[in-house]
C-alpha cells in the first residue's frame, strides 16, 4: 500500500504474521521496478521492523535492513544437548535472537546431511532453528527450519524472520560473506555486508 514515503509492508506465513522477510521485500521491489509508475531505483518499505530500503543497479536489488544482536541462551548445557539429539549432531556454537536458535555444526558436510523432524523442532522454545557451519567454497552455508510458524524448512534459507541477520552477526569476522543455502531449492552463493547496526542482502531475481 503506498504511504507518504514508498509503501506500507506486511509479510505472512501460512500461520502468522511475521516481522521481517527479506526475500519478499527484494521481490516486491522487483514487481515495482517494472511499471514504469512505480519505478524509482530506491525503495521504501514502512515495516513493523521500522523502514527498509532497497536499491537497484540493472538487475540486483540490495536490501539494507537491522541486525539482530545475538544472545547467550539460558541453560545452555541443555538447549546443546536437546539441538543436538534434534539435529543428529553436537553444535560447537550456540545463540538466541529474536526468537530463533542459532546452532553452528562442526562443518558443511554435516549441515547438509541433516534431517530433523518437524515435530521435534517444534520441541524448542524457538519460532525456528537455524542451522549453520562454515562453508567450503563459501564463507558459510545455512539451513532455516520453522515448523512453528507453518514451514517446514524456508526453500530459500533465509527470508523468513530474516536469519540472514543473525547469520551475518554470528559470523562476524569480516564485512563481506558469501553464503550458500542449502534448503530444498539449493541456491547460489549471494554477497551479504555487515554493517554498524545494519546489514546489507543483494539478490538478483530468477
Amino acid at each position: 500500500m503506498k504511504t507518504g514515503k514508498g509503501y506500507a509492508l506486511r509479510w505472512f506465513t501460512p500461520k502468522v504474521e511475521v516481522d521481517l522477510c527479506g526475500h519478499a521485500t527484494l521481490a516486491t521491489a522487483f514487481v515495482l521496478s517494472l511499471d514504469p509508475d512505480t519505478a524509482a531505483g530506491t525503495y521504501h518499505f514502512q515495516t513493523n521492523s521500522g523502514e527498509l530500503t532497497v536499491t537497484q543497479e540493472r538487475d540486483w536489488f540490495t536490501l539494507d535492513f537491522p541486525a539482530r544482536p545475538l544472545e547467550t541462551p539460558d541453560n545452555t548445557d541443555a538447549l546443546v544437548s536437546k539441538v543436538a539429539d534434534i539435529c543428529g549432531a553436537r553444535p560447537v556454537n550456540l545463540a538466541t535472537s529474536a526468537g530463533n536458535c542459532l546452532a553452528e555444526l562442526e562443518n558443511e558436510a554435516i549441515v547438509r546431511s541433516i534431517t530433523p523432524e518437524p515435530a521435534r523442532v517444534m520441541t524448542l522454545d524457538f519460532k525456528g532453528l537455524i542451522v549453520t557451519a562454515r562453508g567450503a567454497d563459501c564463507d558459510f552455508v545455512s539451513r532455516f527450519f520453522a515448523p512453528r510458524v507453518g514451514i517446514n524448512e524456508d526453500p530459500v534459507t533465509g527470508s523468513l524472520l530474516q536469519p540472514d541477520s543473525l547469520l551475518a552477526s554470528h559470523y562476524r569476522q569480516a564485512r563481506i560473506y558469501r553464503q550458500a543455502g542449502l534448503g530444498p531449492r539449493r541456491r547460489p552463493a549471494l554477497p551479504l555486508r555487515r554493517g554498524t547496526g545494519r546489514h546489507e542482502r543483494t539478490g538478483g531475481v530468477v
